[in-house]
């Protein structure tokens, strides 16, 4: 079981990749640093744009992903792609857009996933 010793908000001073969309957080831009422990294994961080922290909560991810030793990387892709493909069914043909830009999109439209 991961447990998390500790969680920051920083700025960030150089460019990090997000560990869970893989999509680049730029200097300048606030971002979510957890602090993880998983058994006998050392700490280590996860880096994290805002948004993907966020959508984790949003999609219940963690409930998802019960069965398992936590939301692995493909997990969050698949739910995230999941989500976009139910919101965007209805809709006129959408851009490309990568894992990132899929987080926004369901963000912006969570509430309809309620429906």
């Amino acid at each position: 079981m991961t447990e998390t010793i500790k969680e920051l908000r920083p700025v960030a001073r150089k460019p990090h990749r997000c560990d869970w969309c893989g999509g680049i957080i730029e200097k300048g831009e606030q971002y979510v640093r957890h602090t993880l422990k998983y058994e006998n294994e050392p700490p280590y961080d996860w880096c994290s744009h805002k948004d993907c922290d966020e959508i984790v909560g949003v999609l219940d991810m963690s409930q998802v992903c019960a069965d398992s030793d936590g939301i692995s990387a493909d997990d969050f892709e698949e739910i995230v792609y999941d989500a976009y493909l139910f919101l965007i069914e209805t809709k006129e043909l959408q851009p490309m857009r990568d894992l990132h830009e899929k987080v926004k999109y369901v963000l912006e439209h969570k509430d309809e996933l309620k429906q």
